[in-house]
């Protein structure tokens, strides 16, 4: 008898101590990589980009000829959407400007 009740023992703990980690939702965390416990990161959704409208105005720019005003015209084209776009991602944040001293009416800086 006690050849088999050691076995079934040891099996029922085992079962035993599963059941009751499961059974209360937490795990022991031992501080490294993410808390187990924490609920789970949702990644943040992206949205479609835009087609860029410049693709094919550079395929018609590649057609001309560099000299002609067509050109310059379409190039210039471009660069202002270029730029558009560039300006609507681009943010600075306000503690990574330099603080300018402002001068008072009398010339003195505050």
């Amino acid at each position: 008898m006690s050849k088999l009740f050691l076995p079934l023992f040891a099996i029922a703990i085992l079962f035993v101590g599963g059941a009751s980690a499961s059974a209360q939702g937490r795990f022991a965390w031992d501080g490294r990589d993410r808390d187990p416990n924490l609920p789970a990161r949702q990644k943040p959704r992206l949205a479609k980009a835009a087609p860029n409208p410049n693709i094919e105005r550079k395929r018609v720019l590649a057609t001309l000829d560099p000299r002609s005003s067509v050109w310059r015209a379409l190039k210039d084209e471009i660069d202002a959407e270029d730029d558009r776009y560039l300006n609507s991602k681009l943010s600075i944040c306000r503690n990574c400007l330099p603080v300018e001293p402002v001068m008072s009416s009398h010339g003195v800086s505050r």
